[in-house]
Parts: structure tokens; C-alpha cells; sequence
């Protein structure tokens, strides 16, 4: 399985829950393993939204392997113009949410079958949604980091 990783979801982790001068084993094994094997990986957009905050989190992004970072291909495109084409509330605006890398990636999740990694928050409707609103309606899973990591059996 692979893991689309949100923005959210690295910086929640690096500033909050696993800060590297608690949790260094985290980034520099668990996470290294994961993005070695090709499992776990950010969008392009994501990475260009990090890189705005140009902070230590974005400085360990680029010592990752360059597979970490994968380019929003034609076929990723589509499915982000798939999902607003057939999203069931017509209303929705899209510059207002699910924006930036949000659809990138779910749509790179759809595109390598694997899941999406967010520490998101649902909305709770369909008009104003969020990326676990949007994986719940496209019937894709919606995962913590603490999540992957469990399925992947690392323990302290």
C-alpha cells in the first residue's frame, strides 16, 4: 500500500505530536524506510506548500530521496478534474476548500491505490468539505500518521 501524505499531516507531526528532538526515530528510520520503499510519498503541490514555510520541516524534506516528492502527472490531473466534475454538490467552491495540494492528494492516492494520510479534520458536509470528506465520499481511506505507522508494525 502506498500513502498520499498531506501537508497537514507533516506539519501536525513535525511541530505537535513527533517533534524530531523527541521523536528523532520517527524521521530518521520509520519515515526513511517508508519513503525508501516508495510507500510513502508527498505530491508535487505538497511539496511546494512546505516550501513556502521554508522551515526545519521543509529542510528534512529535501534530504529525502527524490522519489519522496512525485510530480502531479496527466493521469493525477484528470482525476482531480474527475472528482470537481462529479462532485455531488455543484455549489461547492473549490477555491475555497478541498484547495492548494488538497485534491492533488487524494487524486495521487486514487491514481496509486493506496490511501490518504491527513491530520484533517472532517467537515461534515459535502459543500464546505475537507480531504476526509472528500476520501469518505470517493469511498478512499482517510488515515493518521500515527495510523500508517501502526499498520506498518514500527513500535517504540
Amino acid at each position: 500500500m502506498s500513502y498520499s501524505v498531506d501537508s497537514s499531516a507533516l506539519i501536525d507531526a513535525w511541530h505537535k505530536s513527533y517533534r524530531p528532538s523527541v521523536f528523532r526515530i520517527i524521521w530518521n528510520s520509520w519515515f526513511a524506510s517508508l519513503v525508501g520503499s516508495g510507500k510513502m510519498l508527498i505530491s508535487r503541490s505538497v511539496y511546494e506548500e512546505l516550501r513556502v514555510g521554508g522551515d526545519d520541516l521543509f529542510a528534512w524534506i529535501k534530504t529525502q530521496p527524490k522519489e519522496f516528492v512525485v510530480e502531479d502527472t496527466e493521469d493525477v490531473q484528470r482525476n482531480v478534474a474527475r472528482i470537481q466534475a462529479d462532485w455531488p454538490n455543484k455549489n461547492t467552491d473549490f477555491t475555497r476548500r478541498l484547495t492548494g495540494a488538497d485534491l492533488f492528494v487524494v487524486a495521487r492516492a486514487i491514481a496509486n491505490g493506496g490511501a490518504v494520510v491527513t491530520h484533517e479534520g472532517m467537515a461534515g458536509n459535502l459543500l464546505d468539505p475537507r480531504i476526509p470528506d472528500a476520501c469518505g465520499h470517493l469511498k478512499l481511506e482517510s488515515i493518521s500518521i500515527l495510523d500508517m505507522l501502526e499498520r506498518e508494525g514500527f513500535t517504540l
